[in-house]
């Protein structure tokens, strides 16, 4: 008799991990399938401002430069 309750708490406990598990995968999911539809909706409407807080052409500086550059061709 000890033995089936032990068995009923693991198969509750195992029960419990594959019910959470699945739900984690269908909100991984669902976040998946909308992050596209949300990214393709925002578009800046006024030039985006890149604040550097660093000295003109160091390190930091070439890198908003780059990213500028990369951004200002794929929203054009």
């Amino acid at each position: 008799m000890g033995t089936n309750q032990g068995d009923n708490a693991m198969t509750s406990a195992k029960f419990s991990t594959r019910i959470t598990a699945a739900a984690s995968a269908v909100l991984a999911t669902a976040a998946l399938l909308a992050a596209p539809v949300a990214h393709a909706a925002w578009e800046p409407t006024k030039p985006v401002e890149f604040i550097v807080p660093a000295g003109t052409g160091g390190g930091a500086d070439q890198m908003a430069r780059l990213i500028r550059g990369s951004w200002s061709s794929t929203t054009s």
